[in-house]
């Protein structure tokens, strides 16, 4: 037994002694850099061990990864496809802007002196409102004739066979209707009809279809509307003495002006992103530059003392304006004051002033016309040179002329037994119809 303790014993100090000698080893010995590199080389083998000993890809994860990788390949050929469209686009912008100059403020033509008016069997009645007609617009291509009345019908007419094509029903058969139409206004592409109603509303419909898109609203009767020229934006004005740009593409509202003290009677607008309207019994004419935010005001008050009730631009430069007074104003943009008067340009009917009730240009001409209650339609020549109007014809027309619309071949008037706005007068000699005159120009 003593010696298989002195064996046990032995065995335990020579390991200690051997523990005791590796220790004194790892402390005097120093490590390469060979070793550190050992070490690491190691390190990433144990990673790369733990990476493969991870779990496989399911089904599940892999279809996920497939369809990501297709949409993200979907998504890189579709931003290759919206650059080249952009290139495309941008040069076919490129050319508009170059020939938009030619299609929107074309040549200058002058064609008053060489007016011929029709015989009155060329002059054409359409009939098919009950009440006095109000509005009327004539599409751009001369081929469909629209017109609003009193009753609330809308009708939309054909030149070629002179017949009645659609009605847009008052409210009283159709909810989206008005029960009292007060201006119409045509998009220059033929895709949307605006009307506007004594409830404040703006009705667009497509045109074609006559199907109703959209409504717009003031707060008061609506007085005007005007689609600018080559372009889908429609510029309303109220009895709420407010201007309103509507985006007909987009169906939304874009931006509210005011600044008249009197509820608005009417509106113009050409190509530019401006309106011209005039505030009734405020006296003021107003260009409203949209892109500006500002406005120009021209004051009538000294010329004239009634109600400025119509507006029509002649240009961008020209515009004229008719009163209750029967005053017909030529102002220029650049003037504050009117450039030239022709006092009483209706004759007086049964001592009272013949008011101005409509205005119409035939754009990019010399020749503007105007309608009152005297009995006749009168055609005028602007002679820029003279900054002057001066009659040269005038045709026989019984009733009120609410409205005129000419692209100048064809002159379309709306005729009424009553004054669009009211009842103050009854011309029971009148009819109540859409008047289409075709106009012939001597050139020589």
């Amino acid at each position: 037994m003593a010696s298989r303790k002195r064996i046990l014993g032995s065995r335990k100090r020579r390991k200690t002694n051997v523990v005791e000698k590796r220790t004194d080893n790892w402390e005097n010995e120093e490590i390469d850099s060979d070793s550190d590199r050992s070490v690491g080389s190691g390190t990433v083998e144990a990673n790369a061990y733990d990476q493969n000993d991870e779990p496989e890809e399911t089904a599940h994860e892999k279809r996920y990864r497939l369809a990501k990788q297709l949409l993200n390949e979907v998504e890189s050929k579709e931003e290759q496809r919206d650059y080249h469209r952009q290139l495309d686009y941008d040069a076919v912008a490129h050319r508009l802007e170059q020939e938009a100059p030619d299609l929107v403020y074309p040549e200058k033509r002058f064609i008053a002196d060489g007016i011929v008016l029709p015989s009155p069997s060329e002059i054409q009645v359409l009939r098919g409102h009950k009440l006095s007609v109000t509005s009327v617009a004539l599409s751009a291509d001369g081929r469909k004739v629209v017109s609003g009345s009193k009753d609330g019908d809308i009708l939309i007419w054909d030149m070629e066979t002179s017949t009645k094509i659609r009605r847009l029903k008052s409210k009283r058969y159709n909810s989206v209707g008005h029960d009292y139409v007060t201006s119409i206004a045509l998009s220059d592409d033929g895709r949307f009809l605006c009307s506007g109603g004594k409830d404040g509303r703006i009705n667009v419909w497509d045109f074609e279809m006559g199907e109703h898109l959209k409504t717009f609203q003031h707060e008061a009767i609506v007085t005007g509307l005007s689609v600018r020229t080559a372009h889908n934006q429609l510029f309303s004005c109220s009895a709420d003495r407010c201007v309103k740009l509507w985006n007909l593409n987009e169906f939304g509202f874009v931006d509210s002006m005011y600044g008249h003290e009197a509820p608005i009677q009417d509106v113009d607008s050409l190509a530019r992103e401006r309106a011209i309207t005039c505030g009734g019994r405020d006296h003021t004419i107003r260009i409203w530059k949209v892109l500006e935010d500002s406005q120009l005001v021209f004051n009538a008050e000294k010329f004239s003392w009634g109600s400025i009730d119509c507006v029509k631009l002649i240009s961008e430069d020209h515009f004229v304006a008719g009163s209750s007074s029967g005053c017909l104003s030529l102002w220029s943009v650049f003037k504050k004051s009117p450039i030239f008067i022709a006092e009483h340009a209706h004759a007086e009917v049964e001592r009272r002033e013949a008011w101005i009730s409509s205005l119409c240009t035939v754009r990019h001409t010399d020749l503007l016309i105007s309608g009152s209650n005297d009995g006749f339609i009168r055609f005028w020549k602007f002679d820029e040179a003279e900054q002057t109007l001066e009659e040269t014809s005038r045709l026989k027309q019984v009733g009120f002329v609410n409205s005129l619309a000419c692209n100048g071949s064809s002159l379309i008037a709306g005729i009424g037994q009553e004054h669009k706005q009211g009842r103050w007068w009854n011309i029971k000699e009148a009819v109540n119809s859409v008047v289409v005159m075709p106009l012939k120009f001597n050139h020589n």
